[in-house]
């Protein structure tokens, strides 16, 4: 209910406030706020708080009964591959070295902007973090790979591990570092999670796995979001689906080709092998092939 008091502006909540008409106003706040199945999640919490409410008597009739829960609909989120990575690790952020170092620190934790904010040392162990999620109040532990553990440095005994400023602050800091060194993205901090979630899909990593590392406890939340093929996946999908579809003239000689292809390879090794039975027999003889003779 932490979201209808922020939407509210108060600090508790009577029964007076609660009104058909502030629960659809709350659900569209939230579908302002928030993008993809976070606001039909907040509002179906919502609801099921004022109908347990109606149960034991604090309201004579429902008033959220009517109001349906709804998805925000979003465009794909930018990704950050491996190129763009190096671009950024290779790239001072002069407007605060801090969000660079932070930035970096998401990518290799997959951690969410408001915990690599709250991050204090305290919640760093030797190779491995463990730290309460402000979002969804379960623990993560995750293990610190040594890119990680290069940013964080030297260990400290207590405060916060990154000085950063408000979310606001940081993003736009973001967005001048990343337009200024050429990346050519809309990137948010959010990104930086969200593409780590893909490159490990992208290495076969389990999905159960992926989830276990970005702290989710619904597969099937973490199957919508980061469930994307890359470019060269669906290139290669399409290539597939191009050659399934061509006539039996055109398949006969994509088969020949492959047949000849494969001849072809089959020749290379053969004289390779020969090559090396060469350069064997002289070894045998006491002939050094690598010697330059002048």
């Amino acid at each position: 209910m932490n979201e209808f008091k922020s939407f509210l502006g108060v600090e508790s909540i009577t029964t007076g406030h609660i009104t058909e008409t502030v629960c659809k106003d709350f659900r569209n706040y939230l579908l302002r706020k928030f993008n993809g199945e976070t606001p039909l999640n907040y509002f179906s919490q919502f609801k099921r708080v004022i109908k347990q409410a109606t149960k034991e008597k604090y309201f004579k009739e429902n008033p959220a009964i009517d109001v349906k829960s709804k998805t925000n609909p979003k465009k794909l989120r930018e990704i950050i591959d491996i190129p763009d990575y190096r671009k950024m690790l290779n790239n001072e952020c002069f407007g605060n070295p801090e969000i660079r170092r932070a930035a970096l620190f998401s990518i290799y934790t997959a951690m969410r902007w408001t915990d690599v904010k709250s991050l204090t040392w305290t919640s760093i162990r030797k190779d491995y973090l463990l730290k309460k999620q402000d979002k969804t109040k379960a623990y993560v532990e995750i293990p610190l790979i040594e890119q990680a553990m290069e940013i964080l440095g030297e260990h400290k005994q207590s405060g916060l591990v990154f000085d950063l400023p408000t979310a606001d602050g940081a993003n736009k800091t973001l967005v001048s570092w990343i337009t200024g060194i050429g990346l050519g993205k809309h990137i948010t901090w959010h990104c930086m999670r969200h593409s780590t979630a893909i490159i490990l899909g992208d290495l076969s990593v389990p999905i159960q796995v992926i989830a276990q590392i970005c702290g989710h406890q619904n597969l099937q939340s973490v199957m919508k979001t980061y469930s994307r093929g890359t470019k060269k996946e669906v290139r290669k999908a399409m290539k597939n689906l191009e050659n399934a579809l061509k006539s039996d003239e055109q398949q006969q000689t994509i088969a020949e080709k492959s047949e000849i292809d494969k001849q072809l390879e089959l020749e290379k090794i053969r004289k390779d092998n020969l090559m090396l039975q060469i350069e064997l027999a002289k070894l045998q003889q006491g002939i050094n092939p690598l010697k330059v003779v002048r």
